[in-house]
């Protein structure tokens, strides 16, 4: 059934394919699997950004739960008269 599914995939018609098969056979027939530095850069510039992506997710999920308990403590504390 999968073949049925996905045996059409390694035909030319499919350039993703066609290009991880050309990315893969270059890399074994020169035997240098490391990425170049352009590469490793890119990588980890990829790498960083989603890190900072992620913390930026975590800061906002952070505020909305202090605004949620702000929200709750005051509906649960009166709060003094202003006049005293």
């Amino acid at each position: 059934m999968l073949r049925d599914l996905f045996g059409d995939l390694q035909s030319s018609d499919d350039p993703w394919g066609e290009v991880t098969r050309r990315l893969g056979e270059r890399a074994h027939s020169s035997g240098h699997l490391e990425p170049s530095a352009d590469e490793q850069r890119e990588n980890l510039t990829f790498a960083l950004a989603t890190r900072a992506v992620e913390a930026l997710e975590d800061l906002a999920l952070d505020v909305a739960a202090i605004r949620q308990r702000l929200e709750r403590g005051g509906r649960s504390v009166r709060r003094p008269a202003a006049g005293g």
